[in-house]
């Protein structure tokens, strides 16, 4: 039998594939885990605003985060020639949406860090992003050397995912152990990578990575897409053109839509019919360009 997928469900195996892998691929790689008790080594505790660029297809994720230890990732950066700023265009998402969040921050980085979530919902750090490397003392060959001598699976030089699975908590719990002690001894050295990189075409925004957060307002956007999406879902009109409209329908959409986002914030919501820009409400609250 032939199985045909549609364009959505290739987008969310890809997405699963690349962003929610398992925490022992995790440690393979050397990734830092942003546990509570590395960020607080890093960090002082503070609050900070920031954005964070989501979709229609994400609102019920959003919503299991608001409040909780869970982490996202936020920016208050974006170069002025990025599709995000432009298109409101997503990586993870069909994009669309704009959330202004309020949350204590986990990690700040000038530049896209690159943060990858597990199955359990933690963030992690390429180490290449984290440390800095190709510089006189590398701390990328002194993290991988390191791992190398004390961690099982690592020893041969070459990560063994079969031995480290094996080892369960037990090996997540001493690999934790391991990143917290490095990362004390080089903090210095971690922070000023972290706070001075340069921008460059490549890095289209920072990244703060949040949790406890809260939403202030929210800005979206109703592109053809989700409106067809939500007839063909909603009114069984599979059968009919994309370009089918029908402005009750429409206006049943947008009201829809704002009364989950109202439900989300006590701030404003500003809608495709808000006469509200993505460019005005991102600078009106504070948004870097560069």
């Amino acid at each position: 039998m032939k199985v045909i997928l549609t364009e959505s469900q290739v987008k969310k195996i890809i997405s699963e594939i690349a962003w929610e892998e398992s925490i022992f691929n995790h440690i393979a790689r050397g990734s830092v885990p942003m546990t509570k008790n590395i960020s607080s080594i890093l960090n002082k505790e503070e609050r900070t605003r920031a954005f964070h660029l989501s979709g229609l297809e994400n609102i019920d994720q959003m919503k299991s985060v608001i409040g909780t230890n869970k982490t996202i990732s936020a920016f208050t950066e974006l170069s002025r020639y990025s599709e995000q700023f432009t298109e409101m265009s997503g990586i993870k998402t069909n994009g669309g949406v704009i959330y202004e969040l309020t949350g204590n921050v986990v990690l700040k980085s000038n530049i896209d860090i690159w943060s990858q979530v597990d199955e359990n919902g933690l963030r992690w750090i390429p180490l290449e992003k984290f440390f800095p490397c190709n510089e006189s003392d590398d701390l990328c060959v002194i993290w991988e050397e390191l791992i190398k001598k004390h961690l099982t699976g690592h020893r041969s030089g070459v990560p063994d995912i079969s031995k480290l699975r094996s080892g369960g908590s037990k090996i997540v719990d001493e690999y934790f152990k391991i990143v917290e002690n490095f990362i004390r001894d080089n903090k210095e050295k971690i922070s000023e990578h972290l706070s001075n990189q340069k921008q460059g075409d490549e890095n289209v925004w920072d990244e703060i990575l949040l949790n406890y957060i809260e939403i202030n307002d929210i800005y979206w956007s109703g592109n053809a897409m989700s409106f067809t999406d939500y007839m063909k879902r909603t009114k069984n009109l599979d059968g009919r053109d994309d370009d089918f409209y029908n402005e009750t329908y429409y206006k049943e959409w947008l009201g829809k839509y704002d009364t989950i986002f109202q439900s989300m914030t006590n701030g404003t919501v500003y809608g495709p019919e808000s006469g509200m820009t993505i460019e005005k409400f991102l600078l009106d609250r504070g948004l870097k360009k560069h």
